[in-house]
């Protein structure tokens, strides 16, 4: 996306603008390759793409893009699609710090960020694939929980603990 960079210090203002509207956009995540793998600037490249990320994203209101979101969804809604936007709207309503989830796949957490809250998504999880997954995916911050120390059943309250735990500790 900063392709220019390869050989020059600065990106062009039409590669700058390409990665502002990739995160307008809702882009999880941007990536470089060619400018970093042989460039002459890599660092340079890598504090150039976070700096315009952080920029572009200050600039996002997240309820309205939350209402465009829900606006382009068909209706009825599937029942978890149901639940993971009224979930986002919650979190509108009560102002919430965070949002915790327990998932084994990261289904739901990917479905609550699409709506883009305005909280970090603390998502549990039994499988540590799950969680090496989750890290590309905006907003969600996933904890992996070591369920073979426990029974399923009585592990859903540790995992919680885990959850509340870990959101504490991010403040």
């Amino acid at each position: 996306m900063l392709e220019s960079m390869t050989y020059n210090p600065r990106p062009t203002r039409a590669e700058v603008s390409d990665v502002a509207n990739a995160v307008f956009n809702g882009a999880d995540c941007v990536m470089l390759s060619g400018e970093t793998a042989k460039g002459k600037y890599p660092n340079g490249v890598v504090q150039y793409m976070a700096r315009i990320c952080l920029q572009a994203q200050c600039t996002i209101n997240e309820y309205v893009f939350f209402n465009s979101i829900k606006k382009l969804q068909a209706i009825p809604m599937g029942v978890v699609e149901a639940v993971c936007s009224s979930a986002v709207n919650s979190v509108y309503e009560t102002k919430a710090k965070a949002l915790m989830m327990l998932s084994n796949t990261g289904r739901s957490a990917r479905l609550v960020a699409k709506y883009r809250p305005n909280c970090p998504i603390v998502c549990v999880t039994t499988r540590l694939q799950t969680c090496r997954q989750l890290i590309i995916t905006q907003g969600v911050e996933s904890v992996f929980f070591d369920a073979d120390r426990l029974g399923h059943d009585e592990g859903k309250e540790d995992r919680v603990a885990t959850g509340v735990g870990f959101g504490k500790s991010r403040g």
